[in-house]
């Protein structure tokens, strides 16, 4: 069950505010012994602080019991003890830890250890550290003696559960600042000038009643108080504003930690001398009160709501809290286009100790006057929380960011040829610049495209008004040009040889291995067949329309064992005509094993000629067209190269 809280007697920060300075007070890097900041003197009538942890006990299994004869017949009769301290925690680690931090943090389970299980969280001794104010954890039969920075638990008669401080980050992962703070028990009383400020301690598990090594358990507890408090009360360090707390960190195992009280006592010249409060009060008491004294904040988790321990005192734990202050800020520049870097100027007044920034995009900062970089346009609420001991107050103000200005593109495009006899394979390339990121093509005959450099054949004559819109996030902006296409040109079939294959109706003579071409030089040239039943691709534009897939489908190659295999096309009159060279590969399957060159009447019409890669893949047809100035006949020759043999699908001679 909740238990209630009652108002304090002096000012007490919002709950909601410390709540979100809190959560957004970053973790300092810490430099061992070296404070990073300082905080305004609370004017505390407290300057030592000592809490001693005692384990699993109920209150009512203390008060009276013969088990603690100097708990009950010197600290209860002479100073102020707690009747209602609900720990709210199970087992001891998570209450170590709220101790620490005003909160559990999800660590619930005393099998954690801080290799497995550490936290980032804001936390007591390191606001003590940043403010300047000395801080130790004392342990009996500590690990290592000193030497190190211990994490982990080797069992009794230690136990690491109870040393919350190396469960977070900034202590665990700076280890000369961890062993300068966690020491051994014996060094607290054996070189009293070296007391800090603030000393936890934490008696080992049998002088901490956890554990028994003799037949009572709790006087073994007992008697280490009276071995210690007085000790303590005998130092300087004590005689200069000494407090020291004795605190049962939980009630018994078996108990609910909601609803059965665990025992809290103050020794102090102060305390009001047997004195029995009634309030109820947390763990999160304790840090708050701790929290006072020392002057550090924002409050830490529970501590924020949590009843201080004031009324077990004679006189106020701190002495009048400040003003809260009046949070004000300027941002330059205040708007402008993204990414924008905006300067947090902090102008509050009445002297604030802390600031909490929360800049309205996800991003926080707890620098007094911090630059922040905003990368998307948007509109942002930005807040500063500035805090003292008296307060938090908020300040709001709006950054505007702005889309980036994205210049236009600037489409150009070049278009390869530009005229010619349909049907006309045209070549487009974008040359826009400026970034564009989509491009739309209108080539004017009613086709489109959307690839950044298409081709497009035109099949009719005309002319095409070519436009290219380019965009991107700026606009849009368009280019223009003309393709002219000519009518086709009608021409006459003169010689067609299906290279390598049988006769093909629309005047496609054989060329079979038994009854070769009369055009070929085979009796000399010692040439071969070829032939596939695999498909053939026939989309490549410069094929003819109409013609037939079985022309790709056979061949007649040159075998290298006699002369350069050549073609004798007859003509039947000197003019120009005009020469196609059927090719598809359908032995090889990759660029460069087979190359060889073609002469035309003597003149180099392709060199170095690889079908696979003319035409893009294997299996794959291509046609090369060539226009012949001839008096006789046309003579192909083709020439072999060092890299396998040439091939020929089919020979068209047609007039010009």
């Amino acid at each position: 069950m909740k238990h209630p809280r009652t108002t304090q007697r002096r000012g007490r920060w919002l709950l909601a505010c410390a709540a979100i300075v809190s959560a957004t007070l970053a973790i300092q890097t810490i430099a061992t012994g070296v404070p990073t900041a300082s905080s305004p003197d609370p004017g505390s009538p407290f300057k030592h602080v000592f809490v001693v942890m005692v384990e699993n006990t109920n209150w009512s299994s203390v008060k009276g019991s013969s088990s603690y004869p100097y708990v009950n017949g010197t600290l209860l009769p002479n100073y102020a003890h707690t009747e209602n301290y609900f720990t709210h925690n199970h087992p001891s680690l998570p209450n170590y830890i709220t101790l620490e931090a005003g909160d559990n943090l999800g660590l619930t389970s005393g099998a954690y250890l801080p290799a497995d299980h550490p936290v980032t969280a804001d936390h007591l001794t390191t606001q003590l550290n940043i403010a300047g104010v000395s801080w130790k954890y004392y342990a009996e039969n500590l690990p290592g003696n000193g030497t190190i920075c211990n994490t982990s638990d080797p069992g009794t008669p230690y136990s690491q559960d109870h040393n919350s401080f190396t469960y977070f980050t900034d202590v665990k992962d700076n280890a000369p600042y961890c062993i300068a703070h966690e020491r051994p028990f014996p060094e607290l009383l054996g070189d009293p000038s070296s007391i800090p400020q603030y000393s936890f301690i934490v008696p080992n598990d049998y002088n901490q009643g956890e554990k028994s090594n003799s037949s009572c358990t709790a006087c073994q507890a007992d008697t280490f108080l009276k071995n210690t408090v007085p000790a303590i009360q005998a130092t300087a360090a004590y005689a200069d504003g000494g407090l020291i707390l004795v605190l049962w960190d939980e009630a018994g195992s078996s108990a609910n930690p909601d609803t059965t009280p665990s025992g809290l006592i103050a020794v102090s010249a102060l305390s009001k001398p047997g004195y029995a409060s009634t309030l109820t009060y947390s763990h999160g008491s304790t840090v708050r009160s701790l929290q006072e004294i020392f002057g550090v904040g924002p409050f830490l988790g529970s501590a924020g709501s949590a009843t201080d321990l004031s009324d077990l005192f004679t006189q106020p734990l701190v002495g009048s809290l400040p003003t809260p202050p009046v949070a004000a800020f300027t941002a330059t520049p205040p708007s402008g286009v993204a990414p924008l870097s905006v300067d947090f100027a902090d102008t509050s007044t009445g002297a604030p100790t802390w600031w909490a920034w929360d800049f309205g995009d996800g991003s926080t900062s707890t620098v007094q006057s911090p630059t922040h970089m905003y990368a998307a346009a948007g509109t942002y609420l930005v807040r500063l929380t500035a805090s003292n001991l008296g307060g938090p107050t908020t300040a709001t103000s709006t950054v505007t960011v702005s889309p980036p200005v994205v210049p236009l593109p600037l489409a150009s495009f070049i278009a390869t040829p530009l005229s010619g006899v349909a049907p006309l394979r045209v070549d487009f390339a974008d040359t826009s610049t400026g970034d564009p990121t989509s491009w739309v093509w209108d080539f004017g005959d009613g086709g489109t495209a959307t690839a950044q450099s298409p081709t497009h054949t035109y099949g009719a004559a005309g002319s095409y008004v070519v436009r290219l819109s380019a965009t991107n996030p700026g606009g849009t902006t368009t280019a223009t040009t003309t393709v002219t296409v000519s009518p086709a040109i009608s021409s006459t079939v003169v010689d067609r040889v299906n290279a390598g294959g049988a006769l093909i109706a629309g005047g496609w003579t054989a060329d079979t291995k038994a009854v070769p071409s009369n055009w070929v030089n085979n009796a000399v040239a010692k040439t071969s067949n070829a032939s596939t039943t695999s498909q053939i691709n026939v989309t490549d534009p410069s094929i003819p329309v109409g013609t037939p897939m079985s022309i790709f489908q056979t061949g007649r190659f040159d075998r290298a064992t006699g002369t350069d295999m050549v073609w004798t096309l007859p003509v039947p009159s000197a003019g120009r005509y005009t020469v196609r060279l059927y090719f598809a590969e359908t032995y090889w399957s990759a660029r460069g094993k087979r190359v060889f060159s073609v002469k035309i009447n003597g003149v180099s019409v392709l060199t170095s000629f690889d079908i696979v890669a003319a035409a893009g893949a294997p299996k794959k047809g291509i046609v090369r067209t060539f226009t012949v100035d001839t008096s006789g006949p046309i003579l192909v020759t083709f020439g072999r190269t060092a890299i396998d043999n040439p091939l020929v699908n089919g020979i068209e001679v047609l007039t010009s």
